[in-house]
């Protein structure tokens, strides 16, 4: 077996390892499509009947409707009032080329240092509110799916050496709008609250800016997406396996 066939042969191998990821991913992502699907919306006085009838502690529940907070907190680049953001900031320091690093530099400056910081906030619970009332919800540990409010980019001269910093700004956010929660039903001081599950941290519990509708498109886009990506790697892995296997077996 030459050096080119373990190259073919190891290619083969990446591009079928790459295709049962992305099928992993597709399946996860059809697996939040049907936890969608499957639970129907209720109204806030559909979930406080629910449990005030039997509890039904840890029942799936999806509602949608409008976002109260006792307080929001502010994101930190628009300002603008919210119940959950995520900020992130990544930078990178840029120094003066040395006389052998000129070939690799950009505008005469090279990369020295980087990184990135975040910071994700959530208020501890806040309202979905409803032409029929209001349910509260407990969004510790959900997944947030949050619209980009905002994106910037700093370049920072600096007075000393001709370094510069240039830093991307993103912030994303649940801004006081409308909202969808899927989660389930339990109790806090006597009233219904929509938080995680209470014993499967794998069942879904989401909190969206977009409608049902806008949710289940894009699963359904993302899905599709990456069960085409794992057949086009998958195949071309086993092809390259077998033609160079075949090849080499060939020269015996």
């Amino acid at each position: 077996m030459t050096n080119i066939d373990l190259i073919f042969i190891g290619a083969g191998a990446i591009s079928l390892l790459a295709g049962i990821v992305c099928a992993f991913v597709a399946a996860r992502s059809e697996n939040r499509l049907a936890a969608i699907e499957d639970t129907p919306t209720s109204s806030a006085a559909d979930v406080e009947a629910i449990y005030r009838r039997n509890g039904a502690y840890g029942q799936a529940c999806e509602v949608a409707g409008a976002i109260e907070c006792d307080y929001s907190l502010n994101g930190p680049l628009t300002g603008e009032p919210c119940a959950a953001y995520s900020y992130m900031q990544a930078w990178e320091d840029w120094g003066p080329a040395q006389m052998w690093e000129r070939r690799y530099s950009h505008d005469g400056l090279v990369r020295r240092n980087g990184g990135t910081d975040f910071d994700d906030r959530r208020v501890p619970t806040f309202w979905v509110r409803d032409a029929s009332g209001r349910i509260m919800v407990d969004p510790v540990n959900a997944e947030l799916d949050l619209q980009e409010v905002d994106e910037r980019y700093d370049v920072t001269t600096s007075s000393f050496g001709g370094g510069e910093r240039r830093v991307r700004h993103v912030e994303r956010a649940l801004l006081l709008g409308q909202v969808y929660v899927l989660g389930y039903l339990a109790e806090r001081e006597g009233r219904p609250v929509i938080q995680r599950h209470p014993s499967d941290p794998s069942k879904q519990f989401l909190i969206s800016y977009r409608s049902e509708q806008k949710l289940l498109g894009a699963h359904r886009l993302r899905s599709y997406g990456y069960y085409f990506a794992a057949g086009i790697a998958g195949s071309l892995g086993v092809l390259l396996l077998l033609w160079r296997l075949v090849i080499s077996r060939g020269r015996i």
